[in-house]
């Protein structure tokens, strides 16, 4: 009698459970294969405590419950089709989701509006998709699924904002065997770390591998040479077939797996080819070792492996390294900024990151905001200024009012704009993706010919020649050149302080023959200033006049205008106070109008807005106010931005048509149009958003390519409109969402380096195309002669990827 220990490793927390049975027999022992048994769940074999036993754990037997009673059952029949079996699952605690009860959980784990999710480490085939679908959507308030196999998230709308939504998801998840973590806090860079970790794993296999066969190979070819006993060579022979069967099906899993995904769903992968060489190759081996002959390619195989994976290796970190923009974002603001609520006052001290966008209520000091918006000086920063989440608090002490936090705040903003950019595929990226599947259909059909040619002549030859040109024609260059262009281009943009949302419009900018710009905001400074104030109608006294400029003060700041803006600043040197307002609205081209607490309606707006029974004859720019009979009239001074000439002068060499839209009045329109040199008949004044959008599609039916230049909420219609729109620095959140490129920095001759370096972009976009192309042609032709060995082929196919990498590094080097 002795006793025996079994122990059941469970993959989902890495501890040992221990399943002990004591005092059997050496015939118990020798009859516990009946005892063995598959989990119903998870399908993995354990010991049976139970004879009615039919689960491995309790958590397995919960999830087939769960579906079961859910009529989700079909989840099994998916799985077996996709030949998958469920992870194994966990009994789950419900104090284990107290941190979805913190009161701050919307601000925490929502990253984009009423849009929230999971990464999902689990998700694994198509039955996984299926079940989080079904299962999430018997959840009521929850809405829009959408699931990512491979960046293994999930992402849902929540109707409410409840985070008992979150919370019941959650459990959800956990039910039915899989473990959810919130998104944002989610690295990927920690991510490809561990994938990196098991890439280098899986080189340090084949390496192995690949260095002992070749050390039997070399015996068996120095032996035909110098003698070899034929027994001792069957042993190499065996040992190499030993070793390269599990390197190669475990160490190449990657091929096979992307393959065999590909093809259960009708498609063909770029790995296709190397799948098929393979196994092609180690069946023939394996054939050849059993009738007990020496034409064996095992050190081939091995090679094969280990050099394409090496390749692929240095392939992915070169556009993992193009694709690292936005990934420090998330890590700019600290932790404890996700625990702020909007209207709390917040002590920055000296040195610190302030914690959410808002205005400096106590204290003066200087704010370093490079990394966001390209200024390279600090900003020096007082009372009722605005300051970003993010930004560096490096002179004095500040108290701020949070006004934005967590993922509404300016910086968040700009990191969803840059993950919509990375996600985002360009024209020419989605027609390679189509064209990758007919080619590698031609490749084999290339390979098969080639093959019952050479045939004939010798097999030995008919083999290499077809794995030479399935390896050395695999399309990776031409998969490789438009993503990793496009990431190095984004990367180039936000260098030069420019953030592109979608990558066709890098394509399309060397095709705009038509600039349209707003004005107030775009061509003319930010910093606009108010000369004058002049009541109009009648005179007023001191006590009147003070009340009348305290409402407007307090309706101006209501607004983000560049003119209420300017409003505020004048009023704030003047120290006036604030009122209580009400039903406070603001016109997109009119104005802004609200109400006080005893019902008296002001407005401040353009003189349409404001009294339009009166034509406006003012030739100066001026914006108008009205508080009840009182009318005041502000005259408002304005600039030409930094590089708006510069810019324009590009355009015309270039000949590119400019145009100016603007709620303006015309005398003012055409003075800014005098200082850059824009005729007058390209002038539009008190345009209203609507006419901007319908002179712009004028433009477009008649054949023209137009680029759209704006600011303010009454642009979005046009920057999202046009062929490609371009948000200037300080521009309203709206303008930002609307536009497929953000300017961080003011100056407008950056719109001149995002035209050069989008020409730059698409000539070496021909030139990668090409290189791929030629490359592929000369590669295949010297394969079908019979000129390239598979070794040689597994060595050059990655350099050909390498090429494809170097050409956009210098060509990033030479432009940024």
């Amino acid at each position: 009698m002795f006793t025996k220990l079994f122990i059941k490793k469970d993959s989902s927390n890495n501890e040992n459970k221990n399943i002990v049975t004591q005092n059997l027999s050496a015939k118990e022992v020798l009859c516990l294969n009946e005892f063995e048994d598959k989990c119903m769940h998870c399908k993995k074999k354990f010991i049976k405590i139970k004879l009615n036993q039919i689960f491995c754990c309790k958590g397995c037997a919960g999830v087939y419950q769960f579906l079961i009673s859910n009529d989700l059952q079909k989840y099994y029949e998916i799985m077996k089709k996709v030949g998958e079996s469920p992870s194994s699952a966990e009994e789950y605690s419900l104090s284990h989701y107290n941190i979805y009860e913190d009161e701050n959980i919307n601000t925490i784990f929502k990253f984009d509006k009423n849009t929230w999710g999971f990464f999902v480490p689990e998700i694994k085939c198509a039955a996984c998709i299926w079940l989080i679908e079904k299962s999430l959507g018997k959840i009521e308030e929850i809405e829009n699924i959408n699931i990512n196999l491979l960046e293994k998230t999930v992402t849902f709308v929540n109707i409410k904002n409840s985070a008992s939504n979150l919370k019941n998801a959650a459990m959800l998840l956990t039910k039915i065997g899989y473990n959810p973590l919130p998104l944002p806090f989610l690295s990927s860079k920690q991510f490809r770390s561990k994938y990196e970790k098991e890439r280098l794993k899986d080189i340090g296999i084949s390496g192995f591998a690949f260095g002992n066969v070749m050390i039997f190979a070399a015996s068996s070819y120095f032996g035909k040479f110098f003698g070899i006993d034929e027994k001792i060579n069957t042993v190499f022979i065996l040992i190499s077939m030993i070793i390269s069967l599990p390197a190669t099906f475990y160490a190449g899993r990657s091929f096979f797996l992307n393959s065999f995904q590909a093809l259960k769903n009708k498609k063909i992968h770029i790995d296709t080819t190397i799948s098929f060489a393979l196994i092609i190759t180690l069946g023939i081996s394996v054939y050849e070792t059993f009738l007990n002959t020496t034409r064996v390619y095992f050190d081939t195989i091995t090679g094969l492996v280990f050099l394409l994976l090496v390749g692929r290796y240095f392939h992915e970190k070169a556009i993992h390294k193009a694709k690292e923009l936005g990934e420090s974002m998330k890590n700019i603001l600290p932790i404890e900024a996700f625990s702020i609520n909007k209207g709390d006052q917040v002590l920055i001290p000296k040195g610190s990151i302030f914690l959410a966008d808002g205005i400096i209520l106590e204290g003066e000091t200087e704010v370093n905001q490079s990394s966001l918006t390209g200024e390279e000086m600090p900003v020096v920063k007082k009372e009722n200024d605005f300051v970003i989440a993010g930004s560096q608090n490096i002179l004095n002490p500040v108290k701020i009012l949070a006004q934005k936090t967590g993922n509404e705040t300016w910086i968040s903003s700009l990191e969803t704009l840059i993950c919509q950019a990375k996600n985002n595929k360009s024209n020419v990226e989605t027609l390679i993706e189509k064209i990758l599947p007919i080619f590698t259909l031609s490749i084999i059909f290339i390979s098969v010919l080639s093959f019952l040619y050479w045939i004939f002549i010798s097999f030995e030859k008919a083999l290499d020649v077809l794995v030479a040109i399935l390896v050395i024609s695999c399309p990776c260059a031409l998969a490789l050149a438009t993503p990793l262009l496009m990431s190095s281009t984004l990367k180039v943009f936000w260098k030069i302080g420019a953030i592109v949302k979608t990558q066709n419009a890098i394509e399309t900018l060397p095709e705009i023959d038509t600039v349209i710009f707003d004005k107030t905001g775009t061509l003319t400074s930010g910093e606009l200033k108010v000369l004058e104030i002049e009541f109009l109608n009648l005179k007023v006294s001191d006590e009147i006049r003070t009340e009348v400029l305290s409402a407007f003060y307090s309706l101006a700041k209501q607004s983000v205008h560049l003119v209420s803006k300017a409003i505020v600043n004048y009023f704030q040197m003047e120290k006036f106070l604030s009122v209580d307002l009400k039903n406070v609205n603001e016109l997109a081209g009119r104005g802004i109008v609200g109400n006080l607490n005893n019902g008296i309606e002001i407005k401040i707006g353009n003189l349409k807005f404001v009294k339009p029974e009166v034509q406006d004859t003012e030739k100066r720019f001026c914006v108008y106010g009205k508080y009840e009979n009182v009318y005041v009239k502000f005259l408002i001074s304005e600039q030409i931005k930094n590089g708006a000439k510069e810019l324009i002068d590009y355009l015309f060499l270039n000949k590119i048509s400019c145009y100016i839209l603007s709620g303006d009045k015309a005398s003012s329109v055409q003075k800014i149009a005098d200082g850059l040199g824009i005729n007058h008949s390209h002038c539009y004044s008190e345009q209203l958003p609507d006419e901007k959008l319908k002179i712009l599609e004028g433009f477009q039916y008649s054949g023209k390519k137009v680029l759209a230049l704006g600011d303010g909420v009454n642009d979005a219609a046009m920057l999202a409109k046009a062929h490609v729109g371009i948000a200037s620095h300080g521009g309203t959140d709206v303008a930002l969402h609307c536009a497929d490129i953000f300017l961080r920095k003011p100056n407008l001759f950056l719109v001149k380096n995002i035209f050069e370096i989008s020409k730059s972009t698409k000539r070496t976009l021909k030139i990668l195309i090409l290189v791929s192309l030629v490359y592929n042609f000369v590669a295949i032709l010297f394969a079908v002669f019979g000129f390239v060995d598979p070794l040689f082929a597994a060595l050059f196919m990655p350099i050909s990827s390498l090429s494809v990498f170097l050409i956009v590094y210098f060509r990033k080097a030479h432009i940024a």
